[in-house]
């Protein structure tokens, strides 16, 4: 299982990845050498979880964060296909991924991939953007039009994926959150549970 959040700066793509994280008992940053942040995060249930084990590619060390602290398109699907093919669940966003359509086409075509584009309205994006900025002092005139500019492209390039044979949903923030969390269930963990 594949799934790839998309929405403009502000959307809520960073905030729903950690909150995914706080799911897991144990959450391990893997290193490079030679980079300093993590390159990604691999989350293993607890024993009663009913949580599959995931990947999530990038670095959540700062309020920005996912595959934009990836210097390499390439190598962001690279870790994805790897860990895809070493039996995690891998869960990306971030605004590099999501202007590689072609490549998530292409990773389709092997793997599954879900595509959730968040539903955030633009002006709930710029605000969240202008407050990022607020929260670290930044006090320099904000301008919004590149903010705007992503969240057109992310509903078009979004459409065109879905015209394009993807599993695209549009979604509000708690409603990505309570999907990726029910995709991430075991089917046998859940039953289990369901049935004690």
């Amino acid at each position: 299982m594949i799934i790839n959040i998309r929405g403009t700066h502000g959307s809520g793509k960073s905030t729903l990845v950690r909150r995914i994280k706080e799911l897991y008992a144990d959450v391990t940053p893997t290193m490079l050498a030679g980079r300093q942040r993590p390159i990604g995060y691999i989350c293993r249930p607890g024993l009663d979880s009913p949580m599959r084990q995931l990947f999530i590619p990038g670095s959540y060390e700062t309020p920005t964060g996912g595959c934009d602290t990836i210097s390499s398109i390439e190598q962001i699907f690279d870790l994805v296909k790897l860990y895809r093919e070493n039996q995690c669940a891998v869960l990306f966003e971030g605004i590099v991924a999501q202007h590689s359509a072609g490549r998530l086409l292409d990773l389709h075509m092997i793997h599954p991939v879900k595509v959730i584009a968040l539903s955030t309205t633009q002006d709930e994006c710029v605000a969240s953007v202008m407050q990022r900025r607020a929260d670290r002092g930044q006090t320099d005139e904000f301008d919004p039009k590149n903010v705007i500019k992503e969240f057109k492209s992310v509903l078009s390039s979004s459409k065109r994926l879905k015209n394009d044979g993807l599993p695209v949903e549009f979604m509000t923030r708690e409603d990505a959150f309570q999907f990726v969390k029910n995709a991430l269930e075991r089917v046998d963990a859940a039953n289990s549970v369901a049935a004690g």
